[in-house]
């Protein structure tokens, strides 16, 4: 078989999936709908204490840069029989999966609006960030964000049609290690700056771990998605779109080639060396508590 060919079959293979996902996450939108999703995130370090819904600190994971709001959907699928089930994002951006999952291998989407770092504003747009998990039965439940986005493409689409059914036990573990290599490879690329961290996976990087290199990579990488974001609004693109558009093509161009094109590194790396780092890091502070540890790596 050709490489042409096995792009082609992975493209559709993680088309078919994402397209599931959207599908599944639009019609559910309604059970959400009367929830209170407006203005920005609030700061709550005491969340989920107690009471349905409302994950604690210890086994709370977070979603993002994209559905960094209340309510946002979150879609988990059992990749192996097809299941799914349906949570939603906390205040701080955070949800759970239920207990009693059994070890399998997992695809959370979850769609939500936008918090753009660089403008410091919730904007109308809305994107799906996922992560794809070889899920044991003691598993924290996967952070989501860029960065598992793009392993996650990645790896559904040199799983191909293995990626789902009884041979996602066996194809997944494989293709999601071979995807974490490649997208780090790639960001390391497109992202002269970009801090590095080979440790952990991108289900483990955690933006609340002060202090870690995990920590660190995600939120390097997420300014400089929201400052090409800032940069294509300035070109023309719709404010709203911004952010949208460049996720998309970072995610279709690793599933596609496992890198990305040579234009969109050029892209990357000018918002790399003209984002304002120590204001976005201010900004993700006083918004959501977290990031001033950074502030000496940009100053």
């Amino acid at each position: 078989m050709t490489q042409s060919t096995d792009n082609r079959n992975g493209s559709s293979s993680f088309g078919i999936l994402f397209s599931l996902a959207l599908m599944v996450l639009v019609s559910l939108g309604s059970t959400v709908g009367a929830a209170d999703t407006q203005g920005r995130p609030a700061k709550d370090p005491a969340i989920g204490s107690s009471g349905p819904g409302k994950p604690t600190p210890d086994t709370a994971a977070s979603v993002f840069l994209g559905p960094m709001e209340k309510a946002s959907l979150v879609l988990i699928t059992d990749l192996e029989n097809g299941k799914s089930s349906v949570t939603s994002t906390d205040s701080n951006g955070q949800y759970s999966i239920a207990k009693g999952l059994p070890s399998t291998v997992i695809y959370v989407a979850a769609r939500g609006r936008v918090f753009d770092l660089s403008s410091g504003r919730m904007t109308d747009s809305t994107v799906i960030l996922s992560a794809a998990q070889v899920r044991g039965v003691a598993d924290d439940d996967p952070q989501v964000n860029i960065l598992s986005t793009l392993v996650a493409a990645r790896a559904n689409a040199l799983a191909g049609p293995a990626s789902r059914g009884p041979f996602a036990r066996i194809a997944m573990p494989s293709c999601i290690r071979q995807a974490e290599q490649e997208v780090q490879d790639a960001l390391a690329v497109a992202l002269i700056e970009m801090r590095q961290d080979e440790s952990t996976l991108a289900t483990e990087k955690d933006p609340r771990a002060d202090g870690t290199a995990g920590q660190a990579q995600l939120i390097h990488v997420s300014m400089v998605v929201s400052e090409v974001a800032s940069a294509r609004v300035a070109k023309g693109t719709d404010p709203a779109a911004g952010i949208e558009s460049i996720i998309e093509d970072m995610v279709q161009q690793i599933a596609n080639l496992g890198r990305f094109e040579s234009s969109l590194v050029q892209e990357l790396r000018a918002a790399e060396r003209n984002m304002n780092a120590v204001q976005m890091l201010r900004t993700l502070q006083q918004e959501f508590g977290f990031g001033a540890n950074l502030l000496p790596l940009y100053r």
